[in-house]
């Protein structure tokens, strides 16, 4: 008695078809609040409410045109045909720069997520050089392996296979 525990050895154990699910489900998650978030951008750029908006621009200058019609002789109505085309050219011109902004946007974030996935490829590669070297994987090294992988999941969609030793990374 009182002697405590030993243990000769720590192991490892995993399920490769439960990581992988969990890394394809994690790209999945990550795509779709990126497109939600690109939707929402995009979304708030029309601003439209009852008085205001892109819409209601264009119901005022297609009210105007119709006053106009009614009435060709009118000089109000030919002023207010004006001030409201110009309003919607305006609108327009509005939206396209703000949907510029968010393409120019999307572009820097992209550019940068290039920066990082190849980072942490070039990440992966090194614990995997370290790996080659011993003659049993250690467990830190592969700990960290699967939380590189899981941060790449996060960028792209990935695909990795450890089978009779051998391991393999598909970037998609």
């Amino acid at each position: 008695t009182g002697r405590g525990v030993s243990s000769s050895s720590a192991y490892r154990i995993t399920s490769q078809y439960m990581y992988e699910n969990i890394l394809s489900e994690n790209s999945k998650l990550n795509q779709y609040d990126k497109l939600s978030s690109t939707l929402g951008n995009v979304e708030s750029v029309f601003k439209e409410t009852e008085n205001s908006g892109f819409s209601a621009d264009l119901n005022r200058y297609l009210q105007s045109l119709e006053n106009l019609r009614t009435n060709p002789s009118s000089e109000v109505a030919k002023t207010t045909l004006k001030n409201e085309g110009n309003t919607l050219v305006d609108s327009l011109q509005n939206i396209y720069t703000s949907i510029e902004k968010q393409e120019s946007l999307e572009k820097e974030d992209l550019n940068s997520n290039v920066v990082k996935i190849n980072d942490i490829i070039k990440e992966i590669g090194h614990v995997n050089e370290k790996l080659g070297q011993y003659n049993s994987a250690s467990n830190d090294l592969l700990d960290k392996r699967d939380q590189l992988e899981k941060e790449l999941s996060q960028y792209i969609d990935i695909d990795v296979t450890v089978e009779n030793g051998d391991y393999e990374l598909k970037v998609a």
